[in-house]
């Protein structure tokens, strides 16, 4: 027995061994996805092969459910005739013959391999090939198995010939046709199950009966060994037909994923519906090139502390480039759920924001160019707290002074389209489900309740169809953060057309919170419904337009006078405090990066906040706030959560 014959020996075992050796050699989804799709091939094959051989059998049954006493004697040949040609052994022959031809999987296969060969390092899959020898020495043996099942079809219809032309030499030697009539019939005998009337009994003798009966018996033996050989001929097939599937495809994964190992990458997730898949480095290549990130950004972190822009510039960026013209290793998670291209553009995002501030402080036409260019390349979405922990410009500051330059040099209906087309780049592949490893949500990142912002100011002012309406479907900026950036803008640009906007935001976020269980049914884009039933509601009450409601806030110092909005805290909740959120914070003297440490906090520490906050420089919001020991600072905002107990 030659190798290739040998190879196709007990096919339930070898299925057995290929997905043990599966499940131990790859991910549990990628052999998941392997034996899913054998077990759907083989499902989609075998439902064709039974319904193939069921159209047969089907109309034999009707052919004798069809039969009736009262059916002339032409009636009953051509029904007689008509078994006959159901069950010719040669045409059953080739039924059986076209089942075992595999035409169809090698031709699912080499497409496979071809949609595979695209992807990374996709020359691995091009080396292997329907072996059309192996198949070969298969369908011959199959072809084999045929012969035995005609044989015993053979075998069953010789019997029944047999069995009429007994029944003709009965019928001659009685002389009558009230044999058949009475309700013994050959139809009935050669579809196996017979029907002997009283008519025939009292015809026949007892010799002539006992002729019968043997003969009878033969046919069905016959016929249940032919069934037999048939069932057991198909299960066969169906097993082999699995063996085969599972080899080309769990054989060809695992080929590949070993021929992967020189590079020290592996296979890490398949999708056979489209036949792509994705690579990842080791274990031990995914621990040095933590190693390897980490030393990088020790030094890139020293640079940023410093302030040495231009230098943090350089490094970040052919940190960034190498990264990038390394696709797999940049999917490689380092820390806190992080992929290395992650922080490779966090540490670009910082340096160059320190960079645009820096500019724009100088020259803010050539700062607003520089930022726009920042936001037409940038193609990921970074979190404030990630680039403030680094020292970075958050993306939040960096918008809030794109926008007060953009109002202020009138180009907001040329520039801030930037924005939009970035955030919805952002948004296409959050869908596609391509985020990267530390990315978020566009509705839960911290900068997302400034993008909203900006979204409303381009429809309210700038008369633009709102568009992040889809994106940030049903996504509502919380109060407190919005209040934050209101301070913040306030403190660093002054009252601008964009900061009435943060006050329309403010008021509707108020609002919302209690008209919500009214609104959700019939709003898509929630804060902008707001604004509209406000405006309705101030028509009635004497306002003529919210414009009219914001300039009236203004003169009454209504969400700007901190010390009002304390007040109306204050009599929702006496005490407020702020959590420290991180491992390690520092309380200040004053809100200033700069300023000395008064005391050194941990995680979980509670302060009493006292109702004072204030930005620096750069933009950043201080709460005011007492230890438990009576020690008075300030804490930076980013690090701390507020609460009521």
């Amino acid at each position: 027995m030659s190798y290739a014959m040998r190879n196709f020996q007990n096919p339930t075992q070898q299925i057995e061994e290929i997905k043990t050796k599966l499940y131990r050699t790859l991910p549990i989804g990628v052999a998941e996805e392997i034996e899913a799709l054998v077990q759907i091939r083989t499902d989609e094959k075998f439902n064709r092969i039974w319904n193939l051989v069921s159209k047969r059998y089907n109309r034999l049954n009707e052919l004798y459910e069809s039969y009736s006493d009262k059916d002339s004697k032409e009636e009953r040949n051509q029904k007689i005739k008509r078994f006959f040609e159901l069950t010719k052994p040669r045409e059953v022959v080739d039924e059986l013959k076209s089942i075992v031809e595999f035409e169809e999987m090698e031709t699912e296969f080499r497409r496979v391999l071809t949609d595979l060969s695209k992807g990374e390092h996709g020359e691995l899959f091009q080396r292997y090939q329907f072996d059309r020898q192996v198949f070969g020495y298969l369908k011959y043996g199959l072809l084999s198995e045929v012969k035995e099942v005609t044989a015993k079809l053979e075998s069953f219809t010789e019997q029944n010939a047999k069995h009429v032309l007994l029944l003709q030499e009965i019928m001659e030697s009685k002389k009558t046709k009230g044999f058949v009539k009475g309700g013994f019939t050959a139809l009935s005998i050669l579809v196996g199950v017979p029907f002997l009337g009283t008519a025939a009994g009292k015809i026949m003798g007892a010799n002539d009966e006992s002729k019968i009966s043997d003969s009878l018996q033969t046919v069905f033996q016959s016929w249940d060994d032919y069934t037999d050989q048939l069932r057991s001929f198909l299960q066969d097939l169906e097993e082999r037909y699995k063996h085969i599937l599972m080899t080309l495809y769990g054989g060809t994964f695992l080929r590949v994923n070993e021929q992967l190992k020189p590079f020290q990458l592996q296979i890490e997730s398949v999708n056979l519906e489209t036949n792509t898949y994705m690579l990842s480095v080791t274990e031990r290549e995914a621990e040095r090139v933590r190693e390897w990130v980490k030393e990088t950004t020790k030094g890139l972190d020293q640079l940023l502390k410093n302030r040495s822009i231009d230098q943090s510039i350089d490094v970040s960026n052919r940190f960034y480039h190498y990264v990038n013209e390394h696709p797999i290793m940049s999917r490689t998670v380092v820390s806190e759920d992080q992929s290395v291209l992650y922080i490779a553009h966090l540490y670009k995002f910082a340096a160059l924001s320190q960079k645009a501030i820096k500019i724009a402080d100088s020259n803010e036409r050539e700062g607003l160019e520089f930022i726009t260019e920042i936001y037409r390349q940038l193609p990921l979405m970074v979190h404030d707290i990630d680039v403030e922990r680094i020292g970075g410009v958050t993306p939040t500051n960096l918008l809030m002074k794109y926008m007060y330059l953009c109002i202020k040099h009138h180009v907001d209906k040329q520039y801030l389209p930037v924005v939009f087309d970035y955030l919805l780049k952002i948004g296409k592949r959050e869908e596609e489900g391509r985020l990267y490893p530390g990315e978020a949500n566009l509705k839960i990142i911290e900068s997302s309740v400034i993008f909203a912002t900006i979204a409303l100011y381009a429809e309210e002012v700038l008369k633009f169809d709102n568009p992040l309406s889809e994106l940030l479907e049903g996504f509502i900026p919380g109060f407190w953060h919005l209040r934050k950036m209101k301070i913040q803008y306030r403190a660093l640009y002054g009252k601008d057309a964009f900061y009435k906007i943060l006050i329309q935001a403010q008021i509707a976020s108020v609002l919302l919170k209690t008209i919500r269980p009214i609104v959700r049914p019939f709003v898509v884009y929630k804060m902008k419904a707001v604004m509209v039933l406000l405006t309705l509601a101030l028509t009635v009450t004497g306002y003529m337009n919210k414009d009219q409601l914001v300039e009236k806030v203004t003169e009454i110092g209504l969400f700007q006078n901190d010390e009002a909005v304390d007040q109306a805290n204050t009599n929702v909740a006496a005490t407020r405090f702020a959590v420290v959120i991180e491992g390690q914070a520092n309380l200040r003297q004053t809100p200033s990066l700069s300023s000395s440490i008064l005391t050194v906090l941990k995680q979980g520490d509670r302060l009493e906040y006292l109702n004072q906050e204030q930005a620096d420089s750069e933009g950043r919001i201080w709460f005011q706030v007492r230890t438990a020991d009576g020690s008075v600072g300030w804490i930076s905002s980013k690090i701390v959560n507020l609460s009521n107990n």
